[in-house]
């Protein structure tokens, strides 16, 4: 993934939207919204493409297009972990705790802050299975007392507890375990990786087009949209 800090993209106009105010978009909107995609002759990835874009702007944070410009807002060490789409959808347009049931102490998060680059969001994508037809979500968040996380160094040392999805060896300086539940409002950003094949066309930016900065020879794999969340300020009593 790239980890691109240059110029900021003036976000387009997203797909075609459904009428309805950006205060009522929730989940039942999210899958009513894929489901009158149906009579398109798309793939059911562009399909939920085309959801996943439009709910990013029902969300009330701050969506990117090049998300390289997104994790400089993160300030602080937090965990990214890669979640299931409609698990993360429901946590941030219907703003509900989002649940990590963990298997015993296995990596199923890690560490980041920006320091690390890409490292570890490259773990996170790593890590587990999850996705919606083909899209795929990683979420960035800060831990709380209502969730329990575990270090590397006291996870045991199992068989294939390192090793990420397509096979690679995730860095076991940055993995830990965590179970519990993450509120919403801990969420600081969620990043979205489609299919570049399966990507709405009129959603691209001029540098991911054939012979654009980022996809000059034409060979570019994943478009990559992220949405930012600012902290909550917490009330001052005087």
């Amino acid at each position: 993934m790239e980890f691109n800090l240059g110029p900021k993209i003036e976000r387009q106009e997203l797909a075609p939207t459904l009428d309805i105010p950006k205060d009522n978009f929730g989940m039942h909107e999210f899958f009513n919204y894929i489901e009158e995609s149906k009579d398109r002759e798309v793939s059911e990835t562009e399909k939920t493409a085309h959801a996943v874009l439009e709910a990013l702007r029902h969300t009330g944070g701050v969506v990117y297009q090049d998300v390289g410009e997104l994790y400089p807002m993160v300030h602080e060490k937090i965990l990214v972990r890669r979640e299931d789409v409609g698990k993360v959808m429901e946590s941030v347009l219907d703003r509900v705790p989002l649940e990590i049931n963990a298997r015993g102490l296995r990596p199923n998060v890690a560490w980041w802050d920006l320091a690390q680059g890409s490292e570890g969001l490259k773990n996170a994508f790593l890590e587990g299975h999850t996705h919606m037809n083909g899209v795929v979500s990683v979420m960035g968040f800060e831990p709380g007392d209502s969730l329990a996380v575990t270090d590397q160094k006291d996870i045991p040392d199992e068989p294939g507890a390192f090793v990420g999805a397509d096979g690679s060896v995730l860095d076991r300086h940055l993995v830990a375990s965590a179970h519990g539940t993450i509120p919403h409002e801990h969420i600081r950003f969620t990043v979205f990786r489609f299919p570049y094949d399966h990507f709405p066309e009129d959603e691209l930016t001029d540098d991911e087009i054939p012979g654009g900065e980022k996809n000059q020879h034409g060979e570019l794999k994943y478009i990559f949209r992220g949405v930012y969340f600012p902290k909550e300020e917490t009330p001052t009593l005087h």
